[in-house]
């Protein structure tokens, strides 16, 4: 398998379930990958949302080892990495490691296949739902704190608010971690592209879209967010890339995606 392992596709939980409920899709993608030189960045999401998933978690490893994968960093530490360099911008490795290079490895299959069941997994899966719920919470309390503007007689949110939504809630994140952030220049808030993603999905999704936070998965759609700034594509859920697409023409934080598509992209490699 010759792949560089340098340029990440992002790949959401329920599109991984679609490859393991359709395991002839695991081909022609192995086939779009290794042509483009992508590789799947496997993230601590991935794995915490799958943990329950249990009939598919042998043909989940499976995929994940032909399929060039690997397992990336957390978005707590790409987020610890970005404050370690404020001002300067982030400049660390994405990945931990190439899980295809396990298949050589004594018991490599098994190491992958525990950790779906791991009981520290089951642990991040209970905490990570019990923060959804305080997030939808928060964030029904907090709508109404951010002014809309007034467009042609109306009350509206529009996109040229999302920068300074981003910014403040950049500042309030991080205002016990970073507290020279309070007075910092609003063109040196850009370095922290975990949290600027992570605001301008939540403004585009429930400000601008006024859509209502509903289930508790909704919120691991915001996690993933933080992730995205540092990965080359992401195939997802349509609703979801259809806030990523306006994210990337809105703003410079996703401006880089070179691949953004949803599971019908998958379907029509076969």
């Amino acid at each position: 398998m010759n792949i560089t392992y340098k340029s990440f596709l992002f790949f959401d939980t329920n599109i991984l379930s679609e490859l393991a409920a359709d395991t002839s899709l695991v081909r022609p993608l192995f086939d779009y990958l290794t042509t483009k030189d992508y590789c799947i960045g496997f993230t601590g999401i991935n794995l915490v949302e799958l943990s329950d998933a249990f009939r598919k978690h042998d043909t989940l490893t499976d995929i994940l080892l032909s399929l060039p994968s690997a397992l990336i960093k957390g978005s707590d530490q790409i987020l610890d990495e970005e404050i370690q360099s404020f001002p300067a911008p982030r400049n660390s490795p994405l990945m931990l490691t190439p899980l295809n290079r396990l298949l050589g490895e004594p018991n490599g299959r098994q190491t992958v296949r525990r950790q779906f069941a791991a009981e520290n997994t089951a642990k991040a899966r209970s905490i990570m739902l019990q923060d959804a719920n305080r997030m939808k919470e928060v964030l029904q309390q907090r709508l109404g704190n951010f002014p809309p503007a007034r467009v042609n007689g109306r009350t509206v949110y529009t996109w040229d608010q999302a920068t300074s939504f981003a910014d403040l809630i950049i500042r309030q994140w991080l205002r016990r971690t970073v507290p020279e952030i309070e007075s910092a220049p609003a063109d040196s808030l850009k370095v922290f592209k975990t949290v600027r993603s992570y605001a301008m999905a939540v403004f585009s999704k429930y400000y601008v879209d006024r859509e209502r936070p509903k289930q508790s998965s909704d919120f691991g759609d915001l996690f993933m967010a933080m992730q995205l700034p540092y990965f080359n594509g992401a195939i997802v859920e349509r609703n979801l890339r259809e806030h990523f697409r306006k994210i990337r023409e809105k703003s410079d934080v996703l401006t880089h995606l070179d691949l953004l598509e949803n599971v019908t992209f998958v379907r029509q490699l076969k």
